[in-house]
């Protein structure tokens, strides 16, 4: 199991991120969206808290987490504030 500790970028581009972020308790669940046709990094994953869009995980970080995804890992995230913990398992570890 590898995790990876970032933070939400890009939360001020998007409405109500900031509410979301921080009306969730230290550890909700985050959901993590893969986003191969963003014009801007093909390799982009969304970052979303209680259904709203919040950012994205940084472009160095997703640039492993992208292929991860991509390989069926398991992906799981947790969201304290603009922080988030992302555990990435083999299938095998479930």
């Amino acid at each position: 199991m590898a995790t990876i500790n970032t933070a939400v970028v890009g939360a001020k581009f998007h409405p109500g991120a900031f509410d979301a972020l921080f009306k969730a308790e230290g550890g909700d669940v985050a959901e993590l969206v893969r986003e191969p046709g963003n014009k801007f990094d093909p390799n982009a994953v969304r970052v979303h808290v209680a259904g709203v869009m919040c950012g994205f995980v940084p472009k160095h970080c997703a640039v492993r987490l992208a292929a991860d995804m991509d390989a069926g890992k398991t992906i799981t995230a947790k969201v304290y504030g603009t922080k988030i913990e992302i555990e990435v398992r083999e299938k095998d570890d479930d």
